[in-house]
């Protein structure tokens, strides 16, 4: 598998690897870091395909207080609209747990890299 220096998805056949990265950090490490591994796990049940394309794509979102995404946007484009809009449809599908509460709403905003290869 290839690395994701900021962490993210690497998508070449069926080898990839996923990392998310909270935008800030405001309540306890652990609570955070916990947090951003079950977001992780979520989003790897609904990775991309490979669509025969190459680019990385960044999408911040940001997960509600039921478990939702409440907003979910390209932050930088791949330079082909198919792969961003499968980076956003890998958020938009995948089911959060609710954060915690000690998390606030910068604590639940994540960007987190899509690399197709």
């Amino acid at each position: 598998a290839e690395a994701a220096p900021e962490g993210g998805t690497v998508t070449r056949g069926s080898t990839w690897e996923t990392a998310a990265v909270p935008a800030a950090a405001a309540a306890p490490p652990g609570v955070i870091r916990d947090y951003a591994r079950s977001v992780m796990a979520a989003v790897a049940k609904t990775k991309p395909r490979p669509l025969g394309s190459s680019g990385t794509a960044r999408v911040r979102f940001t997960v509600g207080a039921d478990g939702h995404v409440s907003t979910a946007t390209v932050l930088s484009s791949s330079g082909n609209d198919r792969l961003d809009a499968a980076a956003l449809d890998t958020v938009k599908r995948a089911q959060f747990q609710a954060p915690p509460i000690a998390l606030s709403r910068t604590d639940t905003t994540f960007v987190l890299p899509f690399f197709f290869r």
